[in-house]
């Protein structure tokens, strides 16, 4: 749910759905804040130093939200490795990709 962009209030009823069950508001709290930490921990881990490459990239993702759908920019940076394996390395949200923002 957290990362097909539902918003926080129709997880309830995500959750009734799913579980057939009624979720508390506690119970809501406490799914929308599993992936908050598990993203906080994300950045925060150490990062090994075998990529032989390293690509940033301007992505454009849909977001939906308790209005209409909109999209959003992000900037990611990806590692290859000497296997040629590409790893994300860190992301975050970004004003758009023009220099002016």
């Amino acid at each position: 749910m957290f990362r097909r962009g539902i918003a926080t209030r129709c997880v309830g009823r995500l959750l009734q759905i799913l579980t057939g069950r009624s979720a508390s508001a506690s119970t809501v709290s406490q799914v929308t804040r599993v992936p908050e930490a598990a993203v906080r921990e994300f950045h925060q881990r150490e990062l090994a130093d075998d990529y032989l490459y390293l690509m940033f990239e301007g992505i454009w993702r849909r977001c939906k939200g308790t209005q209409e759908s909109r999209k959003i920019a992000g900037l990611v940076a990806y590692g290859i490795t000497a296997e040629g394996r590409r790893e994300i390395l860190d992301f975050c949200p970004a004003a758009g990709e023009s220099e002016a923002e």
